[in-house]
């Protein structure tokens, strides 16, 4: 979320809105991360070059290695403009892209195995495209997404439990200062 930004903008943070898995936001691209390693792990296939990329004739295959191949475009583009947001809008249309991909096609239940190990390496290097890419950014891409709701939930009571850690601080040390304050008073009314 902040990262997607421009440096010199003021960021508004919106905690529900960074956790969303929907929109452009960090889980939403790892949760396409997580949905790819899957489909490489049922496939119980060792993905490899070696494949005929010519049976990739669908639309959404034809994007998906399109945005794929702008990685060093993308990366030389935020190095010069030391703008970290163009690899975070990057991944966002990555993810997108994969998305669509696995939407429109069926990568594990193709009759043909050569279009299937095209696929596979298909699928296979949109991880490792994404990988590097959150990489740069300093965020995980994590295999399974199971643990969020988990951790977004512990993050939250954890968050909770500080204010109100933070809130009882606060009052203990309102209330030693209103004390203070009053002997402070006291010891100004012996000295008229």
């Amino acid at each position: 979320e902040m990262i997607k930004q421009d440096l010199d903008k003021i960021i508004t943070f919106d905690l529900a809105k960074s956790l969303s898995l929907e929109g452009d936001t960090a889980p939403y691209i790892q949760y396409a991360y997580a949905r790819a390693s899957r489909i490489l792990e049922k496939s119980g296939i060792t993905p490899t070059t070696d494949v005929d990329f010519s049976l990739l004739q669908e639309k959404s295959e034809l994007n998906l290695v399109k945005t794929i191949g702008l990685f060093n475009l993308q990366v030389r583009d935020a190095a010069n403009n030391f703008a970290p947001k163009v690899i975070a809008r990057y991944c966002h249309d990555l993810a997108v892209a994969f998305n669509s991909f696995y939407e429109h096609v069926k990568v594990l239940d193709s009759d043909n195995d050569e279009l299937k190990s095209s696929r596979i390496c298909l699928v296979n290097s949109f991880n490792i495209t994404l990988e590097k890419a959150l990489d740069l950014l300093g965020i995980s891409a994590p295999n399974r997404m199971w643990f969020l709701g988990k951790f977004v939930a512990i993050f939250i009571i954890l968050m909770w439990f500080q204010s109100l850690i933070y809130c009882k601080f606060l009052l203990l040390n309102l209330l030693k200062s209103k004390i203070l304050l009053k002997k402070i008073w006291d010891l100004f009314q012996l000295f008229p």
